[in-house]
């Protein structure tokens, strides 16, 4: 994992695919064209009106607050598995006390596995 700040357009296309959808869905739920939205998400456009940022989130089922904070979070390496991806973010919903006992005993389940040679 590594630590990285992102912009919006990355954190419109971080959230757009754990959602599986489209450029073209999320445009037309957003009410947006899907140039824009590509332009986004390729960093050619990063001026954005709250309002078009709003809508966004609402299409991807999101607060603005959350679509927002992913910008300055850890996220997983892109080369990760989906499900690793999953568990990562699902630890980072976590209180910080409960996600660390949790990832030392998912830590330990796997240096056991890992031992029998499985």
């Amino acid at each position: 994992m590594k630590k990285e700040s992102l912009n919006i357009g990355q954190a419109i296309r971080f959230f757009r695919k754990q959602e599986h959808v489209t450029q073209e869905k999320l445009a037309e739920d957003s009410g947006l064209s899907v140039k824009f939205i590509s332009l986004l998400e390729s960093n050619e456009k990063s001026n954005i009106s709250i309002q078009n940022l709003a809508n966004i989130a609402h299409a991807l089922h999101l607060d603005l607050a959350t679509l927002t904070s992913q910008m300055e979070t850890n996220i997983p390496e892109p080369s990760l598995p989906s499900s690793s991806r999953q568990l990562i973010q699902a630890l980072a919903t976590l209180p910080e006390e409960t996600a660390n006992r949790l990832s030392k005993s998912f830590l330990t389940i796997l240096q056991t596995f890992q031992a029998q040679g499985k």
